[in-house]
C-alpha cells in the first residue's frame, strides 16, 4: 500500500487558497468552511504538523471485483475490477495534513485508469464545493479515463457547487440514496471581509497605492468595498456563473431540463427531484453505481466491436 508524500509548503498553499476569492460553494457552509480552513492554515489545531512534508497515510482507493471483496493494492487484486475514488469534504487543489486535495484525488483516477487490472471507476462524491481550481484536475482525469474506454460513474450524497461541477463530467451521476441525497448549488457567490474599521479602531490607518500605469488594478474589489458590487458582479462573477452554466449543459445534453431556468440559478433539489429534472441519472446506492460502470463496461465493448 502506498503511503502518502506530504509537499513541504502545504500550509502556504492552504493560506493562499483561503485568501483566494474563486470558491464555489454551498452558501449554507461557505463561512463555516472558510473559517475552519484558516484556523488549519495559521496552524493552530496542531502547529507542528505545519513541518511536515511526509505522512505515514495510505491512499484511500478501494478496488472491488465481482465478488465484493476490498483490495488496497493493485498488485494484490485481480483483473477486471472497479475502483473507488472518494471526493468528499471541502474540495481544495492542494492536499493539507488533514485533507486530500484533488491534485492527488486526480492522480488516484489516472493511476486506476491506467492499470489494466481497472475496468471501471466510481467517485464516492459528498461535497459542498470548494475552489473553482480544484475542479479542472478532476475533469483532466474522468476525461483521461474515458478516452482510454473506462466508464467513470459518480456515487453521491451531496454534490453541490464545484463538486457537481467536477462529477458532472462522469458518464453518469448516481444518487446513493433518496432520503439525504441533494444535488445542485449551480452558481457562484463571494464574501469578503473588510478589515479596515476595525484596524482604524486600534490607531492603524490602512494605505494601498497604485501608479498611473495601473489605474484599473483591483478596482472591482475597491468598489465593493464601497458598496458598489455592479463591477464585480459584471466582471468577476457573471463571467463564471455563465462558464459554470455552459459546462453542465453540455456535460448533461439531452438530460438537463432547460425549461426550469432555477437549475442553473443555484437552486438544491432532492435525489428524486434531481433525477426527474436531469441533473442526475439514477437513484440508488454505491452498489447500484458499481454495477452500473460495469454494465457500461459492457456496452462500450459491445460498440468497440460493431
Amino acid at each position: 500500500m502506498k503511503n502518502r508524500r506530504l509537499a513541504p509548503d502545504w500550509s502556504a498553499k492552504l493560506m493562499t487558497a483561503v485568501s483566494n476569492p474563486q470558491w464555489l460553494l454551498e452558501g449554507n457552509i461557505a463561512q463555516n468552511v472558510l473559517f475552519n480552513l484558516l484556523q488549519l492554515a495559521e496552524g493552530k489545531s496542531n502547529p507542528e504538523l505545519n513541518a511536515l512534508a511526509e505522512i505515514d497515510q495510505p491512499v484511500p482507493v478501494c478496488y472491488l471485483d465481482e465478488s465484493s471483496s476490498e483490495y488496497f493494492d493493485l498488485s494484490e487484486a485481480p483483473d477486471g475490477i472497479t475502483a473507488v475514488i472518494p471526493l468528499k469534504g471541502t474540495m481544495l487543489k492542494y492536499g493539507t495534513y488533514y485533507h486530500y486535495g484533488t491534485t492527488e484525488i486526480a492522480q488516484m483516477i489516472l493511476e486506476a485508469a491506467g492499470s489494466d487490472k481497472v475496468v471501471a471507476i466510481v467517485i464516492d462524491a459528498d461535497s459542498g464545493g470548494g475552489q473553482v481550481s480544484s475542479i479542472a484536475p478532476i475533469h483532466y482525469a474522468i476525461k483521461y479515463a474515458q478516452s482510454l474506454g473506462k466508464p467513470v460513474v459518480a456515487s453521491a450524497d451531496i454534490s453541490a457547487s464545484a463538486n457537481i461541477y467536477a462529477i458532472a463530467a462522469c458518464d453518469a451521476i448516481i444518487a446513493n440514496n433518496n432520503i439525504s441525497s441533494s444535488f445542485g448549488s449551480i452558481g457562484v457567490m463571494v464574501s469578503f471581509f473588510d478589515m479596515n474599521p476595525y484596524y482604524e479602531k486600534l490607531g492603524m490607518k490602512y494605505h494601498e497605492i497604485y501608479p498611473d500605469e495601473s489605474s484599473e488594478k483591483n478596482q472591482i474589489w475597491q468598489k465593493a468595498k464601497n458598496d458598489d458590487y455592479e463591477a464585480i458582479k459584471k466582471d468577476f462573477l457573471s463571467p463564471l456563473a455563465i462558464k459554470f452554466q455552459d459546462d453542465m449543459k453540455v456535460f448533461r445534453a439531452g438530460k438537463l431540463n432547460l425549461d426550469r431556468p432555477d437549475i442553473l440559478k443555484g437552486i438544491m433539489l432532492s435525489a428524486d427531484e434531481a433525477m426527474a429534472e436531469g441533473l442526475i441519472d439514477i437513484v440508488g446506492d454505491q452498489k447500484t453505481a458499481l454495477n452500473h460502470a460495469l454494465e457500461l463496461v459492457q456496452v462500450n465493448k459491445f460498440l468497440s466491436n460493431r
